[in-house]
């Protein structure tokens, strides 16, 4: 996975890759294995499930990969 740009918005974190179709189907398996399998994973998945969404940006709308935190802080990784 080949992150483009990545912006974060209150406890929202969206990354546009350069394949999000197949991206969020890598986050989603690793997603589930860390709830199933308590794996740990050195990228940081959010509080639920990553999402796939069309990010509507200038009139135009652009596929990314949405991460939730919830309560949690937004991890460094994602900070500027």
């Amino acid at each position: 996975m080949k992150i483009k740009q990545t912006l974060v918005i209150g406890k929202n974190v969206y990354l546009f890759t350069e394949s999000p179709e197949t991206d969020i189907e890598i986050l989603k398996t690793a997603y589930r294995d860390y709830q199933e399998n308590d794996n740990e994973y050195l990228f940081p998945l959010g509080y639920e499930i990553p999402e796939l969404i069309n990010f509507k940006f200038l009139g135009g709308y652009y596929p990314c990969l949405s991460l939730w935190f919830d309560n949690e802080q937004i991890p460094d990784e994602f900070k500027d």
